[in-house]
């Protein structure tokens, strides 16, 4: 009932402390602790793990840090992470990162040696199969489009305009230089040549 100045207590048995408990130097304790109403940490201060380089605390009201000077490792069948992300450092994930959302990269994207851009399946996508290289690559066809219109559209053995009499082969002021043609030439209306 009042107060003791001891330099080791040695507690054999349970001890049941009905109010609060003050311990101004370390205790060590060699068993689990069980807290059945909670650890309560005031202000700044630290739950500390081996050294005081690994550490969980509350560096400011709202806040919570956790510290580890190698890696903090969280395993679990599921994350949920609710609220945004900020990551100043380098990200590596090995498994496939799905999204709902449109993705913003203002720093570009950058993809090693022949990896991908896929859309759909595994056969519709865009790399670099060669140093120098560029692929679009889909099995039925590539169709460009200005607007929501289909332009042109490139097929096996065609590359076509996707409607009849719409899509120009240059212009009167954007000429090309030299057409080279094996085969037969089909024309419709006027063919006016100089030279």
């Amino acid at each position: 009932n009042g107060t003791a100045n001891l330099d080791i207590v040695d507690i054999d048995g349970a001890v049941n402390m009905a109010t609060t408990a003050l311990v101004t130097g370390v205790l060590t304790t060699t068993a689990a602790q069980v807290s059945n109403g909670g650890i309560s940490v005031a202000t700044d201060k630290k739950i500390q793990f081996r050294d005081s380089a690994i550490n969980i605390n509350s560096p400011a009201d709202g806040d919570l840090a956790i510290a580890a000077d190698d890696e903090i490792d969280i395993t679990s069948t599921l994350i949920d992470i609710n609220g945004n992300v900020d990551i100043s450092g380098t990200t590596r994930i090995d498994g496939v990162l799905t999204s709902t959302a449109i993705q913003v990269v203002n720093g570009g994207l950058a993809l090693a040696t022949d990896k991908k851009i896929q859309f759909r399946d595994s056969a519709v996508y865009i790399n670099s199969d060669a140093d120098a290289n560029l692929q679009f690559v889909a099995d039925t066809a590539l169709v460009f489009k200005i607007g929501d219109t289909d332009q042109v559209i490139l097929k096996d053995g065609a590359f076509s305009p996707a409607t009849t009499n719409d899509v120009d082969l240059g212009t009167t002021v954007l000429k090309y230089r030299n057409l080279y043609l094996t085969g037969d030439i089909t024309a419709s209306g006027h063919t006016h040549i100089v030279g």
